[in-house]
C-alpha cells in the first residue's frame, strides 16, 4: 500500500488523506466480512493492511488504529493466540489512555475486559480478576 503524493508536495492533499481513510476503512471492512466468513487469514491480513496505512499516514494516536488493534486482538484471540490477542489490546489501551475523555470510559471498560479473558482462557485467574475489576472502574 503506497501513500500517493504529487511530486511537489511535501504534506498530502486534503483529497489524498480523505483517499487514505477511504482504503483504510475498506480494508477494515473486508477484514470484518473475512472474519463473518471465518477466513481468519484473510482477515487479519486486511486489518495488518488497515494497520501499516493508519500509521503510516495518521500516526499512533489516531483513534482509527485503536479500532484496528481491537479487532486484530479479537481475531488473535478467536484464534486462541491469546498472548498476541493481549498485545493488541494493550496497544489500543494505551492510546486510549493518551486520548483520554469522557467518552471513551466505556471503550476503555470493553479492552480491559477483552485483556480479562485472554488471562482467564490462558488460566491466569488472578490478572483476570484484576482486569475484570479494572474494567468494572473505568
Amino acid at each position: 500500500v503506497k501513500l500517493h503524493r504529487h511530486r511537489h508536495q511535501s504534506q498530502p492533499s486534503q483529497l489524498t488523506v480523505e483517499c487514505e481513510r477511504l482504503k483504510v476503512s475498506t480494508f477494515i471492512v473486508m477484514g470484518s466480512c473475512y472474519r463473518k466468513d471465518l477466513d481468519y487469514d484473510n482477515c487479519a491480513k486486511y486489518y495488518k493492511f488497515a494497520d501499516d496505512l493508519e500509521r503510516m499516514v495518521f500516526g499512533d494516536d489516531e483513534k482509527g488504529l485503536c479500532i484496528i488493534l481491537i479487532n486484530r486482538g479479537i481475531v488473535a484471540y478467536e484464534t486462541y493466540d491469546y498472548e498476541e490477542a493481549r498485545d493488541f489490546f494493550n496497544l489500543a489501551l494505551e492510546i486510549q489512555k493518551r486520548t483520554a475523555s469522557d467518552d471513551n470510559r466505556l471503550a476503555v471498560a470493553e479492552v480491559r475486559t477483552q485483556i480479562g479473558k485472554t488471562y482467564s482462557k490462558q488460566g491466569d485467574y488472578q490478572n483476570a480478576l484484576r482486569y475484570f475489576q479494572l474494567a468494572y472502574t473505568a
